[in-house]
C-alpha cells in the first residue's frame, strides 16, 4: 500500500468508477446537460469514489503486495500449440 503503483492504479479505479457513476446518474436521468442536479451528481460520484478509494485500501494486503486488487496475479506461460501437444506414446509392455 505504501509503493507508488499502488495509489497509481488506486487513482485510476476512482476515476473509473466516478466516471461511471457519472455516466449512469446522466444516463438516468434522461434531462438536458442544463436541467441536472449538479451538487446531487457531484455528492453521489464523491460518496462511490470514497467507496473505491476505502475498497484499494481494505484490499491492499490480500492480492499482490503493490496493487489495490484483491486477486494474486501470476504470470502463467501460454500454452503449447495444438501440434506441440501430442499425446505420449503408450509405454511397452
Amino acid at each position: 500500500m505504501w509503493t507508488w503503483n499502488f495509489w497509481k492504479q488506486t487513482l485510476e479505479r476512482a476515476i473509473k468508477t466516478a466516471a461511471q457513476v457519472a455516466a449512469a446518474l446522466l444516463g438516468v436521468a434522461g434531462m438536458g446537460i442544463l436541467d441536472v442536479n449538479w451538487k446531487s451528481i457531484g455528492s453521489i460520484v464523491a460518496l462511490a469514489v470514497l467507496a473505491s478509494l476505502l475498497t484499494s485500501i481494505a484490499t491492499s494486503g490480500i492480492g499482490q503486495t503493490d496493487s489495490p486488487s484483491a486477486v494474486a496475479v501470476n504470470p502463467t506461460p501460454l500454452a503449447p500449440a495444438v501440434a506441440d501437444a501430442a499425446p505420449a506414446p503408450a509405454p511397452a509392455d
